[in-house]
This record gives C-alpha cells, structure tokens and sequence, in this order.
C-alpha cells in the first residue's frame, strides 16, 4: 500500500506541475483514488491490528526476559544457552523493528500528498475546485492514516521516536 501511495503522489505531483487549466477535475480523481486507498489501509488496519498488537506485546516482554537473563545469568547459563538467546533476543527486536518501520513508512506515504497540495495556488480555481481541495487537505491532516495497533494508535515515525527516546 506504501508503494501504491507514492506511486500516485508523484503522479499527482506531476499532474498539478504540468499546469492543467482543469485542476478541478485533477483533484477530484485523485482524492477519489486516495480515498479508495485509505479505505483498503483501513480493511489492512482492521485485519491486522490485533496481530501487531499481539506481536508488539509478546515480543516485548520476550526480549525483556531474554536481556536480563544474558546480562546477570551469563556465567550460569552455558555456552549455547546464551547463543540461542541472544538470536531469539535479535530476532524479536528485529521483528518488532520492522513491523514498525513498514507501517510508518504507509503512514509516511499516505500523507505525502499534502505537500503537494499545499503548493496549489488557489486563486484562479473555482469554487468547486477550492471545496474538492479543502475535502482532500482535510483527510489528509484530520486523522493518521495507517496501521493501528489494537485500535489504540496508528504506527507513525513520531510514536516510534517518542516510544523509543531515552531520557
């Protein structure tokens, strides 16, 4: 879905620079295509929400268990105990890493349109056209769109930064 975003991002992108006298309809096509997109992220969202949020809590709680036992059980544990470990300790933090990274780059891409239409100039648009361009900027700054987990927040670059910033 992230690529599916960019993809038409840059072709409205491109649209809005050709210098189209019909930027109405331009608009409109697109907000249409960026709806139905946000539509299947929703179904993507609703589908996957509690896996994520399953993942994220498990995997947490595993690689807290598994750092505290490396760290003060070193010397009790054995060679091999200690290797396993410290796979399974990469392998969650791994996977926790790259679900988050995924689903922020979909958020990242379904909100790239708006610096595009930020740089619209609306004083030759009519009506019509300025309604379809404050319907589009609206969608786009109302709420986060992308992959929640359990319902509870959308994954985002700023959550990530914000979970995972250190006092």
């Amino acid at each position: 879905m992230a690529k599916k975003f960019h993809i038409l991002s840059k072709h409205f992108k491109k649209a809005i620079h050709m210098g189209n006298n019909n930027i109405g309809h331009i608009i409109t096509a697109y907000r249409k295509q960026h709806e139905t997109y946000c539509i299947t992220t929703e179904l993507l969202s609703d589908t996957f929400s509690m896996f994520i949020a399953h993942v994220y809590v498990t995997n947490l709680a595993i690689a807290c268990f598994n750092l505290y036992r490396v760290l003060f059980n070193w010397d009790a544990n054995g060679f091999l105990m200690n290797i396993t470990l410290m796979m399974w300790l990469g392998i969650t933090v791994t996977l926790t890493i790259l679900i988050s990274w995924v689903a922020s780059i979909l958020n990242q891409q379904a909100h790239s349109t708006l610096s595009v239409l930020y740089a619209i100039e609306p004083r030759s648009m009519n009506n019509d056209a300025l309604a379809e361009l404050s319907l589009f900027q609206s969608r786009l700054v109302g709420g986060a769109i992308g992959i929640d987990v359990a319902g509870l927040f959308v994954i985002t670059k700023p959550l990530i930064l914000t979970v995972t910033n250190n006092p």
